[in-house]
């Protein structure tokens, strides 16, 4: 199908192609007759993919030469570059009272500022062409945010904030923006969450949430319960919109479209909370057992200065 405006096979570059929703799109968007340029940190995890005769190409998200790097080699083989799908993305899991900083600034370097230096680096090419279209991948924790995940629900609330920003600034230039209300989708996000076997500095006494330890843990692996769907479905799900969306020159996106299990209960259930303030405080606090006061471990007095 030839798409208005755009090249017959239109040049899509996509980040985070080692596993889970990156690779589904890689795969789905190169059958479909599209020019893939998958990428990742490291090279090696995209194989699979180059195996099948996909570009791929190393990039680090949050390293400024690396961006730069993969998307000068783009225009030197392709000559254009007209989908940007920023997927890339980390996940911490953890209590933000207790969390280390270090944890929390990687998650926004990812899914944030990394966000923010790829498309840097992809919108003056864009704009050149005078048409483009910028998916990001975002999540239903930007409107409902839950225990445990507040570094990361606080890089999608703010790629939320970027992405709508975003779509009025680059509209003169042709170019159309999206943001993907993400649910749960077999992915291996889990798995490469900051806190890894970090999750133990929880269950010690001296914590104040050693008592929600196991509650902790839970929640890094609850997108992947019953209700996540494949990542070849939601794949299949964003591959629609994108080709409804460049029938139109320039792109006309959605600004919102949800994707994966129960995105659009989670969402809905979000915009309730901010405006009543209820029911998900009471439920969130119910399932994650944080119901009824309690005291924390006893604080220990400083020991005497010594002369």
């Amino acid at each position: 199908m030839m798409r208005t405006g755009m090249a017959e096979r239109p040049v899509v570059l996509i980040t985070g192609c080692s596993s889970g929703l990156g690779e589904a799109l890689a795969l789905t968007l190169h059958t479909s007759n599209f020019q893939v340029v998958a990428t990742a940190r490291r090279l090696a995890t995209v194989d699979r993919l180059a195996a099948l005769g996909i570009q791929c190409l190393s990039l680090d998200v949050t390293d400024d030469e690396s961006v730069k790097n993969a998307v000068s080699e783009i225009v030197k083989t392709q000559g254009r570059l007209d989908i940007l799908i920023n997927n890339a993305g980390l996940s911490a899991i953890g209590p933000i009272a207790e969390q280390p900083l270090s944890e929390v600034s990687k998650v926004i370097e990812a899914n944030l500022f990394g966000v923010i230096r790829v498309t840097q680096a992809a919108v003056p090419i864009m704009a050149k062409q005078g048409y483009g279209l910028i998916l990001n991948i975002g999540s239903v924790v930007s409107q409902l945010s839950t225990p445990w995940s507040a570094a990361y629900s606080a890089s999608k609330a703010g790629l939320l904030a970027v992405t709508d920003a975003l779509r009025l600034e680059v509209k003169p230039f042709g170019i159309g923006v999206s943001y993907v209300i993400a649910g749960a989708i077999e992915s291996a996000l889990a798995n490469n969450t900051t806190a890894g076997a970090e999750f133990e500095r929880y269950e010690t006494d001296s914590s104040l949430y050693s008592h929600w330890s196991t509650s902790i843990r839970m929640r890094a692996h609850m997108s992947q319960g019953d209700s996540a769907v494949p990542a070849t479905k939601a794949a299949g799900q964003i591959l629609a919109v994108i080709n409804k969306a460049m029938k139109s020159n320039p792109p006309k996106p959605p600004t919102y479209f949800f994707c994966g299990g129960k995105a659009k209960l989670f969402w809905s259930i979000g915009v309730v909370q901010k405006i009543f303030g209820w029911p998900s405080n009471a439920i969130l606090s119910r399932k994650f057992g944080l119901t009824g006061p309690r005291k924390g471990p006893p604080i220990v007095p400083l020991a005497p200065a010594t002369s």
